[in-house]
């Protein structure tokens, strides 16, 4: 299957622009994970940062989940009147600075999204620490934190795999387990699988050690979306390759070891200079990939991407394949 970038109407051939100037999202438009609902139509949580002060950080100072709602996937339509459906969380807790990297499932009914939290802390080569949490919601609008607004998966220990960062992750549930991906940072990009009976209390699987077979680059990678067909795996991560995150494809028999797929070629390569995803050293020309959709015989993935110019603004692009 080759990929193939869909043309939106947002700014660069992006499907979701960031706000108007002053807005909590005019920063970045990015993290997306998205479903479809039984009405059809599709349903797009995502993260959004407001632009910093110069000198600041953008990802450690703020980040709130936003939703859209769409009848195509392509062109999208912010809900809430515009507002965050799921903000920082209150002084002192985990997530009390930003909350980023949402992954949302539809469980019997009841709306699932994992999360990862700052608070403020920053760990090696100012690195923002994270922490996995666990909202809640019967119409993915209202959220109720899980857990008494702890952590459902804490850092690792030092000298983990996971000891500043675990998140960015992404669930599957298989009727009887959830099981999770995330990225792992220790000073290096990695990931860690995990598995649990409830979304709540988990175990990491391999003994904690990142799964194998994803061709690292010195910096590592990250960013998985892994979808299960029946009897084998698929991840989409992204890794750095001339100097620029891109996206890249793995399969395996049981989620821990993996093996390249796509030839290990991208799933697209860089874009022209005026593309909201035209990227450019040391930035994003496509992570964060969303849950694969696969409906009448085409895939669609939904991903980040960067701008070449300096005021680092990300968007939301929409990769598809035909399956037939």
């Amino acid at each position: 299957m080759s990929w193939q970038r869909v043309a939106g109407s947002a700014t660069g051939g992006a499907v979701l622009d960031t706000g108007a100037p002053g807005t909590w999202d005019d920063q970045v438009v990015g993290m997306p994970t998205v479903l479809r609902d039984a009405q059809g139509t599709y349903r797009m949580w995502f993260v959004g940062i407001h632009t910093v002060a110069p000198g600041g950080n953008v990802y450690v100072e703020n980040g709130s989940v936003g939703l859209a709602t769409s009848s195509d996937g392509v062109n999208w339509t912010r809900a809430n009147s515009g507002l965050p459906v799921f903000v920082r969380g209150d002084s002192g807790a985990f997530d009390s600075t930003a909350v980023f990297h949402p992954f949302v499932a539809l469980v019997n009914g009841m709306y699932y999204m994992w999360y990862g939290g700052a608070d403020g802390t920053q760990g090696w080569n100012s690195v923002r620490v994270e922490r996995i949490g666990l909202a809640t919601s019967t119409d993915g609008v209202n959220w109720t934190r899980a857990n008494r607004g702890q952590p459902v998966l804490d850092i690792g220990a030092d000298g983990s795999s996971d000891s500043i960062q675990a998140t960015g992750m992404h669930v599957l549930h298989d009727g009887r387990r959830f099981l999770m991906w995330y990225g792992a940072y220790d000073g290096l990009h990695s990931i860690v699988a995990a598995e649990s009976p409830d979304g709540i209390h988990w175990s990491r699987l391999n003994g904690g050690r990142p799964v194998t077979g994803l061709e690292p680059t010195p910096v590592g990678v990250l960013g998985p979306a892994v979808y299960f067909d029946g009897s084998r795996f698929l991840m989409l991560y992204s890794r750095l390759v001339d100097q620029q995150w891109q996206l890249f494809g793995a399969a395996s028999d049981d989620g821990i070891a993996w093996r390249t797929v796509y030839s290990g070629d991208a799933l697209i390569g860089p874009n022209s200079g005026t593309a909201f995803d035209a990227a450019g050293p040391g930035r994003n020309l496509a992570v964060h990939p969303s849950q694969l959709l696969i409906e009448n015989g085409k895939a669609s993935l939904w991903y980040t991407g960067e701008e070449t110019a300096e005021t680092g603004r990300q968007r939301i692009g929409l990769l598809q394949g035909d399956l037939r």
